[in-house]
């Protein structure tokens, strides 16, 4: 009898040991008040593949936090990682459930097959305070994949941040009423209280459901526009609408740079013989509900009448565009107004017929850098004032 219960003592504390091995490598980070644990991971199934590990956040301090994920490696293997921000004494109780996000690096085959097969991730936490950039502290984590079990689809609660796989379609939705017109900004009442709600459903929105069509719901509704094949415009019109409640309107899915130049454009200083300064404004708008972008780097250039490209060296080099970084932070599916951002010095040409402009780089509120390569870059035409 001694013996049987010896033998199921150790059998229980063996079984205790596992138990907690395996929260203590889900267990991320847990200092000075902020705790960030991971809860599960998803693959998928996009070409190159990305990695989705779902994760615990908590903030106990007064300090909005931005946690980045630095050094990341998948089995070994470099990849490009996002952190998470958090919010401090967040309005879910004890924390909010968010995703970390893992893409394929230079090498696009090596990490893709790692992501593909996550078994064990190596990263350096990093966190700062969102207002002043202080470094507050950084940890070095590992975490073994397999101990969270296979991949399954978001967590509940929190603050429902996930973002199902591209082409997912919702459920329809019934809204109060099928008489649609079309609703702009300044519109109120319930047919715009409808449209918030279900653009909040499939993710576009990230604010107030309160029946008043601002900025914010502008974003979401051009975003619905562009990723459903519609139209792309910041009004909600009775195709939109239709699109919107039925059961072929897709989740969002944030774009890799969801900075989008969506606004008019000035180039001022007539165009007279010789080289000219213009200066050009541009509206931009981030399309993401959820993250701050904090910088950019635009990319430009110019052309004659013809189209042709203009060599804008002033030493006879070849130098056919430009680019300006810019540090300016965007508040998640805001606009920055031509009016709130620094107006761009251009150099005009007696031949300049349009400038052109488009986003190659975004710094989004986490540290994670998005670049893309200059033949990738949608460029948008300017007007030219003569």
């Amino acid at each position: 009898m001694k013996k049987r219960i010896a033998l199921l003592l150790a059998l229980a504390l063996a079984i205790c040991a596992l138990s907690l091995h395996a929260l203590a490598d889900s267990a991320l980070l847990s200092q000075n008040g902020i705790e960030l644990r991971a809860l599960n991971y998803e693959i998928s199934s996009t070409d190159p593949p990305f990695l989705q590990l779902y994760v615990y956040a908590s903030n106990d301090t007064d300090t909005k936090t931005w946690i980045s994920a630095k050094n990341a490696t998948v089995n070994g293997v470099p990849v490009k990682s996002a952190g998470v921000t958090l919010d401090p004494y967040t309005e879910y109780g004890d924390g909010n459930q968010d995703i970390m996000f893992m893409t394929t690096d230079e090498d696009t085959a090596v990490s893709g097959a790692a992501i593909s097969n996550p078994r064990q991730i190596e990263m350096d936490l990093v966190a700062m305070n969102s207002d002043t950039y202080e470094h507050l502290f950084e940890k070095h984590v590992s975490l073994d994949v397999l101990n969270l079990g296979d991949s399954n689809p978001a967590p509940s609660g929190g603050n429902d941040s996930y973002v199902p796989d591209t082409g997912n379609t919702a459920p329809a939705y019934t809204p109060a009423s099928y008489d649609f017109k079309t609703l702009k900004q300044g519109s109120k009442g319930q047919a715009v209280r409808d449209l918030q709600q279900r653009l909040t459903d499939l993710y576009y929105l990230n604010d107030k459901v309160d029946g008043s069509f601002g900025r914010n719901t502008c974003t979401a509704v051009r975003s619905f526009c562009e990723q459903n094949g519609l139209p792309i415009g910041s009004q909600a019109t009775p195709e939109m609408q239709e699109l919107l409640y039925s059961s072929s309107a897709k989740y969002y899915v944030e774009p890799y740079l969801p900075l989008m130049i969506a606004g008019s454009y000035i180039v001022e200083t007539p165009l007279d013989l010789g080289l000219e300064n213009g200066f050009l404004e541009v509206e931009l708008v981030n399309r993401s509900p959820d993250t701050a972008i904090r910088g950019y780097v635009l990319s430009f250039y110019q052309t004659d009448m013809y189209g042709n490209r203009i060599n804008l060296s002033p030493n006879g080099g070849e130098l056919y565009h430009f680019e300006m970084e810019m540090m300016k932070y965007i508040e998640p599916g805001h606009y920055l107004n031509a009016k709130d951002a620094y107006p761009y010095v251009i150099n005009k040409f007696y031949s300049t017929y349009a400038v052109y402009v488009g986003v190659k780089t975004v710094v989004m509120e986490n540290g994670d850098v998005r670049d893309i390569d200059l033949d990738d870059v949608t460029y948008f035409e300017c007007c030219v004032a003569n």
